[in-house]
């Protein structure tokens, strides 16, 4: 480890340090717990409880931000999980601590090597993003279709997955539910959410008279790896006690007994004062460096947050590069939920309003080629709709 003090190299076990004299006892006790969290994450990851391990190891970097095997471990549980964002910006990080022999750069580069699977990455990342905005705003059948997308581009999406299954579990297709849950286990078997829907998946079928949900097997699937597979590295091994160490202080607790004798008992306690009020005094400076430290560590903070920013930022301009006409599709099908009602409210007689808008809308969809988008049958059948359904409108009027 380095001084915190003076970035002094520190080789071997020592309290001081050798170039500045700094106590090292405190900062060796928070290594220590990082690795500890480390080691615990790292169990929890090989038997793939993802979940657990994300926790385990946000916990040990918050103790020691430069646990380069933590944070490396952490961006493969992100990648294992389909958050290839999360995972690139723990390894950029990790490849600014340490820039020697860092794994991060050979994760780094496997990721991002394949331009077509990188490419196929971030168009999962945006499809999901169009799929949640439809779902809160209540279009759950072309959510599911573009969720369906989105599992078909990246099989380990955790967060597409689940929101497949609650969509269908809210529409009533439970036996599909289940099948996109059991998936979610497959990559993490220590995933609540997908637990916790599983039992209310049980419930709802239990109460149609359904067979019910089979129990899963926690760690049927752990032996099975994902993209990488979970083993960047090896556990940290505790300090084992040093026994000459200990020995010697037995043998001078002995000799102190035996030289106490020598010494007038008042005069021992004056010397103990003053080395009392001097490492008082040591204690209160360490205390205040410290807190200087931390304050550091709160504006490292803040300057990583801010990059985060600044990478939803330019994710945001590269959806606005991408957009395609199916994006443009959309939006009309948003449109069309919107008027549709207000046609039919309407009946044969078309407020002046209703039947520009009506009007523009069909422009639209006259001038929208549909041959140019990334149309299924369903897509197709949809658009056929709006045209057949808009254009009669506009001819009885």
């Amino acid at each position: 480890m380095n001084c915190p003090r003076c970035g002094y190299k520190i080789v071997g076990h020592h309290r001081r340090c050798e170039n500045c004299g700094q106590d090292l006892r405190p900062y060796e006790g928070i290594r220590k717990l990082s690795n500890r969290l480390y080691n615990e994450g790292l169990a929890l990851a090989r038997v793939r409880n993802l979940s657990g391990a994300c926790d385990k190891l946000k916990r040990s970097l918050e103790y020691n931000k430069e646990n380069i095997e933590a944070r490396n471990l952490l961006g493969l549980v992100y990648y294992e999980m389909g958050e290839t964002v999360a995972a690139i910006v723990e390894w950029v990080i990790s490849t600014n601590i340490s820039k020697n022999d860092n794994p991060a750069d050979g994760l780094l580069e496997k990721v991002q090597g394949d331009a077509n699977e990188f490419r196929e990455v971030k168009s999962a990342i945006k499809k999901f993003n169009i799929a949640l905005d439809m779902a809160k705003n209540g279009n759950d059948d072309l959510a599911v279709l573009q969720l369906k997308k989105v599992v078909d581009l990246n099989d380990h999406y955790v967060k597409a997955l689940l929101l497949l299954a609650l969509l269908q579990i809210k529409h009533g297709d439970y036996e599909s539910a289940r099948k996109h849950l059991k998936r979610v286990l497959r990559v993490d078997v220590g995933n609540l959410d997908a637990r916790r829907y599983i039992a209310e998946l049980r419930s709802l079928m239990a109460d149609k008279g359904r067979s019910p949900v089979p129990e899963e097997k926690p760690g049927k699937e752990a032996g099975k790896e994902g993209a990488f597979g979970i083993s960047p590295g090896t556990p940290y091994k505790e300090d084992k006690p040093n026994i000459a160490a200990i020995v010697m202080f037995i043998l001078g607790i002995l000799i102190g007994v035996f030289v106490f004798q020598f010494f007038a008992v008042h005069g021992i306690r004056e010397k103990l004062m003053a080395e009392n009020t001097e490492e008082a005094r040591r204690m209160g400076s360490q205390i205040t460096e410290l807190s200087a430290q931390v304050s550091t560590l709160e504006s490292d903070k803040s300057l990583l947050e801010g990059k985060i920013r600044d990478l939803n930022s330019e994710l945001l301009i590269l959806k606005a590069r991408n957009a395609v006409d199916y994006e443009e599709f959309l939006g009309i099908c948003l449109e069309y939920d919107k008027l549709r009602p207000k046609i039919e409210a309407a009946g044969e007689k078309l407020p002046e309003d209703l039947k520009e808008a009506t009007t523009a809308l069909y422009k639209r969809l006259m001038e929208f080629d549909i041959s140019k988008a990334e149309a299924s049958e369903a897509v197709c059948g949809i658009y056929e709709e709006m045209k057949t359904y808009i254009s009669g409108h506009i001819q009885i009027q």
